[in-house]
């Protein structure tokens, strides 16, 4: 099950307006897709090759695993992969999708959907906390597509592991000087065998250095007084917003809590290595519903604070910021060259699924190298919902938004795919 990989080009604006016209009239409902029993409900997905990975719960409990295939999305055709997952309350990431398959991270293990093919594309395999006694912190995925996770050992050591699902155990790649309470969240990234291995947790930044042997060091981050970093909020509302992202082999960049004493503001911060030493710059400051996520190239990252998306290269920002003229808590989807966000628009109505949604484009001009420009816009029943984003697969968006108790579910195609290579 190989992860996407296509340059992609914006099909003629009236193209795309044709298309959302012609999905509403032909909208499905995303629990009745599902096949999903009374009181449950999705509230979180992901999308690959495959098809639609969408987890569904009940108030608490156990969570169920549906595919949409690929190969049906306009039919909604799915099918169940598991409906005994963890709780979400336990979950240390957003679930992590590879080439090697779906990772589900808990505290206390590791669910693996492994992808192989054939009439069953998938095997189940269930993987322990690689110490005994330890309890599994944050995970993430390095440059290369593997699995890392920071897990904690019974004497309170921390260390940094990485696997691919494809075996059954996890070697240790580094240990991180960091303390970790029992219920401590944390955020890992970068490049383990060839370059940087970054560790978020709370109120520490570690950068482990590989060169001749593994050198560690420890960087403090911006002030805080006294504010840790939202992790609880973030992790128990199950949307598991980044953090960090790395953007390449010698920089990242970091959402942190201000100085002041409301603990839903903050900024972005980017750290650079540079020889032994990491510098750290402000970015930009961010409301509640402040994010950040990847850019179009390598290096690049996108920040969204009330109604503008700002991008920034190598800690500068790249033209003007996109305006929405509204504010969205929802990051957008970034494709090569373009990118597209969703937004809920205001009404008079005291309903809040008579509001409505707004789509909106923007596009990288392909004269040079300034920033995003507005493309096309259209507007959707339903309003968003943040565990469920649009997704890309193969130049076709699929589309959530929720309209009382149900989702819609609009399937269009909405770009011009070719492959860059095999991945």
């Amino acid at each position: 099950m190989p992860l996407p990989r296509y340059a992609s080009r914006l099909l003629p604006r009236k193209t795309i307006r044709d298309g959302f016209q012609t999905s509403d009239e032909r909208t499905l409902v995303l629990s009745s897709l599902l096949n999903l029993p009374n009181g449950w409900s999705p509230f979180l997905w992901c999308g690959g090759t495959a098809g639609v990975f969408t987890f569904s719960m009940r108030e608490s409990g156990p969570v169920r695993l549906d595919l949409i295939e690929a190969s049906s999305l306009f039919v909604g055709r799915s099918r169940t992969l598991a409906t005994d997952l963890p709780d979400a309350g336990g979950w240390v990431s957003k679930p992590l999708l590879t080439e090697d398959g779906l990772f589900i991270v808990t505290r206390s293990g590791v669910e693996v959907f492994r992808a192989h093919g054939g009439r069953q594309p998938f095997e189940r395999v269930s993987l322990q906390v690689p110490v005994q006694g330890g309890r599994i912190h944050g995970a993430g995925v390095d440059g290369k597509g593997g699995i890392l996770l920071v897990v904690s050992g019974p004497r309170g050591e921390v260390t940094a592991f990485a696997g691919n699902g494809q075996g059954e155990s996890w070697r240790p790649v580094s240990e991180i000087p960091m303390r970790l309470e029992e219920d401590d969240g944390a955020w890992i990234g970068g490049f383990p065998e060839d370059g940087a291995l970054w560790v978020l947790a709370d109120k520490s930044l570690v950068l482990a250095r590989r060169s001749a042997g593994i050198e560690i060091s420890s960087h403090s981050l911006p002030p805080l007084g006294g504010v840790s970093l939202p992790w609880r909020t973030r992790l128990a509302n199950g949307l598991f917003d980044p953090l960090a992202i790395v953007s390449n082999r010698t920089e990242a960049a970091l959402i942190v809590p201000s100085e002041g004493r409301d603990v839903g503001e903050g900024g972005v911060a980017r750290y650079v290595r540079i020889g032994d030493t990491v510098q750290s710059r402000a970015l930009a400051r961010l409301s509640r519903s402040g994010w950040i996520t990847a850019g179009m190239e390598s290096g690049s990252i996108f920040v969204g604070t009330g109604d503008r998306i700002q991008e920034f290269a190598a800690g500068q920002p790249r033209g003007n910021p996109a305006v929405l003229e509204g504010a969205t808590d929802i990051p957008p989807l970034v494709a090569q060259g373009w990118l597209v966000a969703i937004r809920p628009l205001q009404s008079a109505s005291a309903m809040a699924a008579d509001h409505g949604a707004e789509l909106r484009f923007f596009e990288r001009p392909a004269h040079g190298n300034g920033g995003i420009e507005p493309s096309v816009s259209v507007r959707m029943k339903g309003v968003p919902s943040r565990g469920l984003p649009p997704l890309l697969i193969a130049g076709t968006m699929v589309v959530a938004t929720k309209a009382g108790r149900d989702h819609r579910f609009q399937v269009i195609r909405v770009a011009e795919t070719e492959s860059v290579g095999e991945p």
